[in-house]
């Protein structure tokens, strides 16, 4: 998912602290470099139609893991940054991410809108903010409870921890 559609496209800022070298640049101590996360993401000869979302484009025919030289890295992930900078807090957010998104998976149905006739609208993934920062703009759905069980544990949830609230 964080590939499909980056928080931060051009990444983050970094300063070199020395000279340094880079594929044949020279980079003086002091300069600011960005890793862009776009072009990492949508290269198009890496990634055929990089805007469609589209899983099966990490593996092979026959349903393995693409390991070719022109797919990054499985563990790789630039939506946290590059190198010796690289977020520390990756691990704890992929954690809470997956998290979050098992238990909404596994507590509730998500379904398009349904129109006045009857049938489904799909939902446009249109985003705004595509200057610096990336996030969805509104669409509707129905998020209903899978079972009883989930309505119960939810009511409990919050009845224990209103006053936060």
């Amino acid at each position: 998912m964080f590939p499909w559609r980056p928080i931060v496209p051009g990444g983050f800022p970094h300063m070199t602290t020395e000279d340094d070298e880079y594929n044949g640049y020279f980079l003086p101590k002091g300069s600011i470099v960005m890793g862009n996360t776009w072009a990492v993401f949508y290269d198009e000869e890496c990634f055929p139609e990089p805007t469609k979302f589209d899983l099966t484009r990490f593996l092979t025919p026959d349903g393995r893991l693409r390991t070719d030289k022109d797919v990054p890295d499985p563990d790789f992930d630039a939506t946290f940054g590059f190198g010796r900078r690289k977020c520390p807090g990756m691990y704890f957010g992929l954690a809470s991410y997956w998290l979050s998104a098992a238990s909404l998976i596994a507590c509730f149905n998500i379904t398009p809108e349904v129109g006045e006739t009857g049938e489904p609208i799909p939902p446009k993934f249109e985003y705004l903010g595509k200057e610096v920062v990336l996030h969805p703009e509104p669409f509707k759905c129905r998020i209903t409870p899978r079972s009883p069980e989930v309505v119960a544990l939810i009511r409990a949830g919050y009845d224990e921890n209103s006053e936060c609230i």
